[in-house]
């Protein structure tokens, strides 16, 4: 085969937006730390001058640019007029929350070539069996792995090992291989070829080694939504009698797994979890700073963390087991209660107009081309982002910020062809 620089650069950029934080650990580097913010405000740029230069607009990509800048404008009012704020905080935290939707209106904008996005594709799979392979190696021999990759660390889940591969985290490495799974059945639906659906099974089963719980509940909604949304079928009674049956055996393997991070997340018991901290202080800074909350880098955000916010002191979490201000390392293990608490209850409702408008926007092209595999594939990876959200920031973090932005775009762009040998079919 011919050598292509191109997709060599391909490959690489794909591995070290995926890995980001793992070459973080051996090399520590400020432009590292700050390589997906750097590539969305520079393909930002492009996409603003080419948009002025032919003085045209994709007409998807400016209401999701009008849904971000009145999300922003919420969340920096509401900063200035209800606490203490820095100017540089209130715009970075804003930034770091809508940043996945520039990047959207980026790509929407000037779409990558075809080539191009074969190779990312081609990439993420490359990785996906990688990361698959060593991710066995940890689920049997974790001691020994820990030996090869020190960035990991132990986390025993049912007496097993969450499996974490070349990620530093399980809940990376789980929504990774189900990402994966998903455009396997995706392309499976199209071309019903078995070793696609054997390889969406493979990769499903790779994702719940991270015993993740929003993994296993990732799998189930979004095939829920695929029969019964985007399909559209019929509620049958022998599809109630299997559901009933699947849940069962979900329940008898992870139910203590799932009551207990019920029970993290949702309820109090003698020792205040932080999650359930900021969820729960979310709702009172709802109610107490109705309706635009108290501004971008104030509560369960990035900034909120790392420049310890007053807001902790006041409803008295400060002292809550990871919150507290000389190591809050849970504090950005969330995601809705920073969108609640930041931008109060029009923040809420304007986020949330702006994920159903992509969805409906995807599954609108979808409806005229079920063929289309590659934005059925967009959906899926949409609805898993969204159950995955109740866990994690998962539109503001690097890798699943980078991947899914530019997935989503491609998608939603004006761009149409077809590369049957390849497999890759454009919105």
């Amino acid at each position: 085969m011919k050598f292509s620089i191109k997709k060599l650069i391909v490959f690489i950029m794909v591995c070290t937006f995926l890995f980001q934080d793992t070459i973080l650990y051996y090399y520590n580097s400020s432009f590292v730390n700050s390589l997906d913010e750097l590539f969305i405000l520079l393909y930002a740029t492009i996409a603003i001058f080419y948009c002025i230069g032919n003085g045209k607009i994709n007409r998807t990509s400016f209401f999701i640019f009008i849904l971000s800048i009145i999300y922003l404008f919420i969340g920096f009012i509401s900063g200035v007029i209800n606490s203490n704020y820095q100017i540089y905080n209130l715009l970075m935290g804003g930034f770091l929350v809508v940043k996945v939707y520039i990047l959207i209106f980026s790509v929407i904008n000037v779409p990558l070539k075809k080539n191009t996005s074969i190779y990312i594709v081609e990439a993420i799979k490359f990785a996906a069996y990688i990361c698959a392979i060593v991710g066995i190696f940890n689920f049997i021999l974790p001691n020994l792995y820990l030996k090869i990759f020190p960035f990991g660390f132990t986390d025993y889940r049912l007496g097993f090992t969450s499996v974490m591969s070349l990620f530093i985290h399980p809940g990376i490495y789980g929504w990774f291989m189900l990402f994966t799974a998903f455009y396997y059945f995706s392309e499976y639906t199209r071309k019903k070829e078995k070793k696609l659906i054997y390889s969406f099974f493979f990769f499903s089963v790779m994702a719940i080694l991270s015993f993740k719980v929003k993994v296993i509940l990732a799998i189930l909604v979004v095939i829920v939504v695929y029969v019964y949304v985007i399909e559209n079928r019929k509620i049958k009674a022998t599809q109630i009698f299997s559901t009933i049956g699947l849940l069962s055996i979900i329940w008898l393997f992870f139910g203590r797994l799932i009551y207990n991070t019920y029970t993290l997340y949702f309820t109090q018991t003698d020792t205040i979890s932080a999650r359930y901290a900021l969820s729960h202080t979310s709702l009172e800074i709802l109610r107490d700073y109705f309706p635009i909350g108290v501004g971008f880098g104030k509560f369960a955000s990035w900034f909120a963390r790392i420049n310890y916010s007053e807001f902790y002191y006041k409803y008295g979490i400060n002292d809550v087991y990871g919150l507290d201000p000389q190591n809050p390392f849970f504090g950005t293990d969330t995601f809705w209660p920073a969108v609640i608490g930041e931008t109060g209850f029009l923040g809420f409702v304007v986020y949330c107009v702006l994920l159903i408008y992509i969805f409906k926007r995807l599954y609108s092209i979808y409806k005229k081309n079920k063929d289309n595999h590659f934005c059925l594939f967009s959906i899926l990876i949409l609805v898993q982002a969204l159950v995955e959200s109740s866990g994690e920031p998962i539109f503001n973090s690097s890798p699943q910020n980078i991947i899914i932005g530019v997935i989503l775009g491609l998608a939603l762009s004006k761009r149409k062809g077809y590369n049957a040998k390849n497999s890759i079919l454009y919105a």
